[in-house]
């Protein structure tokens, strides 16, 4: 399965698109299967890794949820993580256009494999620090709902950046889409924009 990326829109370099999935930290997880797909929308904590270690996802689900049901040691995940989206007024142009939308996600693809005990409680402990590292969970209290989750960890996923967000424009329509979406007061589709032109080289 791949994502479809129009060949005109540059994208960013991977490990661009993993820090925007870490940053995210939310993600629509999906069993793929050819009959009936298992589909869950949870927290994914992102490990980039390093020259040591691989880039991993740990993430977990109910105990009677499908994913935990039905995994085996063939089964393939896409997961999504969706980022900030828009429309794009053909008016912000310095040419004539159609309307369109913005949006950036990222995804990952790649097999699981259920984690230990122990390996749940350190994915449990990581996103409470990232979250929240000043809240304080009893033992006992982790203990209690621990039978009924299920943590699995996926290594070295396949990545694929999918960002449309105005950077096959020139500059003047980039600069009237950026204007546009910041007058419409939404900072964070505006950020990612100007923020994924510069890392494409071509400032902000």
């Amino acid at each position: 399965m791949t994502a479809y990326t129009p060949s005109w829109l540059p994208q960013p370099n991977t490990a661009y698109a993993v820090e925007v999935a870490r940053r995210i930290g939310f993600a629509t997880v999906i069993l793929l299967d050819t009959t009936d797909p298992a589909v869950s929308h949870i927290p994914v904590q992102v490990d980039p890794g390093d020259d040591e270690r691989p880039l991993t996802l740990f993430f977990h689900v109910a105990a009677h949820n499908a994913i935990a049901e039905r995994i085996d040691d063939d089964s393939r995940f896409l997961v999504v993580f969706r980022a900030v989206d828009g429309y794009i007024s053909p008016t912000w142009y310095d040419h004539e256009n159609v309307p369109t939308w913005n949006y950036a996600a990222v995804h990952m693809y790649g097999g699981a494999e259920p984690l230990t005990d122990s390996g749940l409680r350190a994915h449990l402990g990581a996103l409470l620090d990232h979250h929240e590292p000043a809240l304080e969970v009893r033992e006992e209290f982790i203990e209690q709902y621990l039978p009924d989750i299920r943590g699995f960890r996926m290594t070295t996923p396949r990545v694929e950046p999918a960002f449309k967000l105005s950077q096959d424009k020139n500059r003047p329509s980039f600069d009237g889409a950026l204007a546009g979406v910041r007058a419409r007061q939404e900072g964070a589709l505006a950020d990612e924009m100007a923020n994924l032109r510069r890392q494409l080289g071509d400032g902000g």
